[in-house]
């Protein structure tokens, strides 16, 4: 994550976070078993998060394939 934000110049507007043991997912309840199409155990849900001073303003999770509500138009428009 470090890595992906330095190459595209986030600075400090973005906190660029990692779950890799799933903590948060698992407790926000934004886990999906994918191991029917082998892609292993439980996985993130497609999701983006907006929050103001640590206080959530806006999630959008995605329901299908796609994106919509997690993409880069939602998201500015929740900013």
């Amino acid at each position: 994550m470090d890595a992906w934000g330095k190459w595209v110049k986030v600075g400090n507007k973005v906190i660029m976070a990692a779950d890799g043991n799933g903590d948060f997912v698992n407790a926000t309840g934004l886990v999906q078993d994918l191991t029917k199409i082998g892609f292993g155990a439980v996985r993130s849900q497609r999701f983006a998060l907006v929050a103001d001073n640590l206080k959530v303003t806006y999630i959008g999770v995605e329901t299908a394939p796609g994106v919509t509500v997690s993409g880069a138009k939602a998201v500015l428009a929740a900013l």
